[in-house]
């Protein structure tokens, strides 16, 4: 006799400014019954307040979030001419950024002519120690504490 086991869904949190994306996002994510979306972010920072929170199996990120806030910093799009424009845009430039279970390689961060910097990470910190913290707990609740 084969019994049929139900794993528990893996518990999301998808990080997307609200829109389209979001709603591709979440409506992809919803087919597969193994995912429950858990929460949703607009920005890194109240991602890794979400993650500490809620400490979901998986994060799904847009990588267009990097670009969406230098967006606002500058307020204005690509090639967009507006009275309101602060800045203009640079290019990227990779960086690392280590976590406690791993490197993530080569992130584009973007760049602006008067020197723009990104709220997700601080300037010339390789390593965000709220992630690490998070992954920790997240080892120790799953392992009981060993």
């Amino acid at each position: 006799m084969t019994q049929s086991i139900n794993p528990k869904p893996a518990q999301t949190i998808v990080v997307s400014r609200p829109g389209l994306m979001r709603q591709s996002l979440r409506a992809t994510l919803n087919a597969y019954p193994e995912i429950a979306i858990i929460a949703t972010a607009g920005d890194g920072l109240t991602a890794l307040h979400q993650v500490m929170q809620y400490h979901p199996a998986l994060l799904v990120i847009d990588s267009n979030l990097l670009d969406e806030e230098v967006e606002a910093f500058i307020g204005a799009g690509p090639y967009q001419r507006t009275s309101q424009r602060r800045d203009h845009r640079n290019g990227t430039y990779p960086r690392d950024l280590g976590t406690g279970i791993g490197v993530i390689e080569a992130l584009p961060v973007p760049r602006t002519r008067k020197g723009f910097r990104t709220q997700v990470f601080e300037r010339y910190h390789r390593r965000r120690a709220e992630l690490d913290r998070c992954l920790q707990r997240d080892a120790e609740d799953r392992h009981g504490g060993r």
